[in-house]
């Protein structure tokens, strides 16, 4: 099977997401995040997926009827600090069920 073109500029940073991905402090910031959900949102559930556009790795979080702002609210400061001061592409993402 042949690439084209953006299929082949977008397999170094595939690469590299995998990479983050199975670094320790992503692994740990994911965690965090989930459990800072889970304390507020109990019957939550956690899709992990990797995005090139933009890069990173995204927590898709499923919730019961709430607001996005709602689910966002006790995970930011941990946000914060994964993507500004750990530098990892972290992200979250509220879905509601």
């Amino acid at each position: 099977m042949r690439l084209n073109s953006e299929q082949e500029a977008g397999a170094p940073i595939r690469a590299a997401l995998a990479e983050v991905e199975r670094d320790p402090r992503a692994q740990r910031a994911l965690a965090d995040v989930r459990r800072l959900i889970l304390e507020r949102f109990p019957s939550a559930t956690f899709t992990v997926a990797r995005r090139t556009d933009p890069a990173g790795i995204y927590l898709y979080a499923a919730i019961e009827g709430a607001d996005s702002d709602d689910v966002l609210d006790p995970v930011i400061d941990r946000l914060f600090e994964a993507q500004v001061e750990e530098l990892l592409p972290v992200h979250v993402i509220p879905i509601r069920r």
